[in-house]
């Protein structure tokens, strides 16, 4: 067997085999270096038990670690000073006992004696700067143990001593870097990580636990107390999770939790209800009395193909669904499943779609309702996903504000829409006077450049401001005195029309009147639809349409579906609307087609526009 000659701090030179040597290149842990002397040691040296000691880290005491033989039963617990662990540290050199029975002020004599063993050896384990425990032999004859073994046991500890300071540091600055410094739990890398390991090995359910209502406690009691709420739900987490389960922070007030493969679904929302419960105790705090409330979403996985990400994403969505709806606890299903895979689709193709121009604009005809006339047009977006299908236009809006990509498919919208509408005109000279709508959130009116790139794009195609009008959606949303408003009046200054959508739901609708510089209002489809047959909705939307005839308002009817809810927003006043009943969203090819067939270019009417 070929042998490695190793040297340390002036112990005397030994032969170990090559693997040995090998195999301890290899350990990562404590665990991993028990296990390779566990293996090697009856190789190495003749003896009847073997162990290996480790002062405790006040340094006061000495704990056993059985390797081979009878060490396992004979010598437990913890060991003074007064014991050969303790004369090995304290000399740093070699103790060899020929008999046992010689030393009764050793701590261990009695039960090395009780256990058959009469002669014992123990060589210091070192650093660079001190000794820190032993390597320890025993056999059950006396005068066992002679010169050679002496110098075997030494150079054996030398070589175990640097192994296992080099595998706790390593150790240590494994733990620190997978480990949350707040709570102490395993951090983003490391719970992922094991997640991605339980799904090789098996599958794993996923809680995705949500502490709501995280920042208004940080915006009312200050960082510190939340600091400490999130280690006190951090520690309930724990203590519940047990060596079973393994939990971690993910971020902010975001938890994982992970269930083994064979974990039921019962078993699951059994154990999810009950972390609930118990972290949702109230927790006191320098004399403030908080109430937590867990959002949890679970995930089970559906097929061993389920990734990481899908299964993440799943977890994710059921959370959000729990926030939205208000319980505290929902299981990932069919639905959530589905709208896990259109996030995940969003959040990597979004780019790439934006700009191979993969996304469209439909078209849905505004008309005025006595004459059936096209009076304009209402963009919206429309992106046929190849993997997932259609993307539902408030998700994907959802997805790029919370990606912080929204700015950029903003400038990719407005410019389209303006692009669209020249081409528009360009194939059929009735739509010359016409508009297209284009809809904004508050957080897109937010964005301090959104003003120059809207202009521009009204320039690039050769537009003018009023062109384009501008739809404010979520308008309850938007605060006095913020950019969003002000963007609002600056177009307005500028000549850009605007108009309020939903209008009559949700916020103080009468203030908006005199609070927007506005041309117009879209009455919300639910008080359309519900005005034909509801004489109360009718008397509020006829006179919501009264004040706005009076400051010059258009009124629009939005989500027209049957004839009824045509003649009741007549009867209201309503003279323009758009909804199924009066044309469905249609692309801007289909538009234009739309247009040949209701102004043909031949007749006296169209040529004169």
């Amino acid at each position: 067997m070929k042998s490695s000659a190793l040297n340390s701090k002036g112990a005397p030179a030994i032969s170990l085999p090559i693997a040995l040597v090998r195999d301890w290149g290899n350990a990562r842990s404590f665990d991993d270096v028990i296990d390779v002397m566990s293996k090697w040691m009856p190789e190495l040296i003749d003896s009847d038990a073997a162990s290996l000691t480790l002062l405790t880290n006040d340094r006061t005491h000495f704990k056993r670690f059985a390797l081979t033989g009878k060490a396992a039963i004979a010598l437990g617990g913890l060991l003074p000073f007064n014991s050969m662990p303790g004369m090995a540290v304290q000399t740093d050199s070699v103790i060899n006992l020929p008999s046992v029975s010689e030393h009764p002020e050793n701590f261990e004599t009695e039960n090395l004696l009780q256990n058959g063993l009469h002669s014992a050896l123990a060589a210091p384990l070192r650093t660079s700067s001190h000794s820190f425990g032993s390597l320890n032999v025993a056999r059950t004859s006396v005068n066992a143990f002679d010169e050679r073994d002496e110098m075997l046991v030494q150079g054996l500890a030398e070589v175990l001593g640097a192994t296992l300071f080099a595998t706790r540091r390593y150790e240590t600055e494994r733990d620190r870097s997978n480990t949350d410094a707040l709570t102490g739990l395993a951090n983003r890398r490391h719970i992922l990580d094991l997640l991605e390991k339980q799904l090789a090995a098996g599958g794993s359910t996923v809680m995705f636990v949500d502490l709501d209502g995280f920042k208004l406690i940080n915006d009312a009691y200050g960082h510190h107390t939340g600091d400490q709420l999130l280690t006190e739900i951090a520690s309930r987490l724990m203590s519940e999770c047990g060596h079973e389960r393994r939990v971690g922070r993910i971020g902010g007030d975001e938890f994982l939790v992970l269930c083994n493969g064979s974990t039921s679904r019962k078993d699951a929302l059994e154990f999810a209800q009950g972390l609930i419960s118990v972290c949702s105790k109230p927790v006191v705090i320098d004399s403030i009395i908080l109430q937590p409330r867990l959002s949890v979403g679970v995930a089970v996985p559906n097929s061993q193909r389920t990734t990481l990400a899908e299964l993440l994403g799943q977890a994710d969505q059921a959370m959000y669904k729990a926030k939205r709806t208000g319980v505290s606890l929902v299981e990932a299903d069919e639905d959530v499943r589905h709208e896990a895979e259109l996030i995940a689709a969003i959040d990597s193709d979004l780019d790439s779609a934006l700009a191979n121009d993969a996304i469209d604009f439909y078209y849905q005809p505004i008309r005025q309702l006595e004459t059936n006339e096209i009076l304009g047009c209402e963009s919206l977006v429309r992106w046929f996903h190849p993997e997932v299908g259609l993307v539902p236009p408030p998700l994907l809006i959802a997805r790029a504000e919370l990606t912080r990509r929204i700015d950029n498919f903003t400038t990719w919208a407005i410019d389209r829409v303006c692009r669209d509408l020249a081409f528009l005109r360009s194939q059929h000279p009735r739509y010359s006077d016409k508009q297209l709508a284009f809809n904004l959130s508050p957080r897109q009116f937010g964005w301090s450049d959104y003003i120059d790139t809207h202009m521009a794009a009204l320039d690039r195609h050769g537009l003018h401001p009023s062109d384009v009008l501008i739809e404010v959606v979520e308008s309850g949303t938007i605060e006095v005195e913020t950019t969003a408003e002000s963007t609002i009046r600056a177009l307005a200054e500028r000549g850009v029309t605007i108009s309020l959508d939903d209008f009559g739901t949700g916020h103080n609708v009468i203030s908006y009147f005199s609070r927007f510089p506005i041309h117009g209002i879209k009455i919300d489809r639910s008080m359309t639809n519900a005005m034909a047959t509801n004489p109360s909705v009718f008397t509020i939307v006829k006179g919501l349409t009264q004040i706005a005839t009076d400051l010059n308002i258009e009124a629009l009817g939005e989500g027209i579906e049957t004839q009824a809810e045509l003649d009741a927003c007549l009867r209201a006043g309503i003279q323009v609307g758009q909804g199924y009943f009066l044309a469905k969203p249609m692309s801007l090819e289909s538009l234009v087609e739309l247009m040949h067939e209701e102004f043909p270019i031949s007749s006296p009417e169209a040529k004169a526009a």
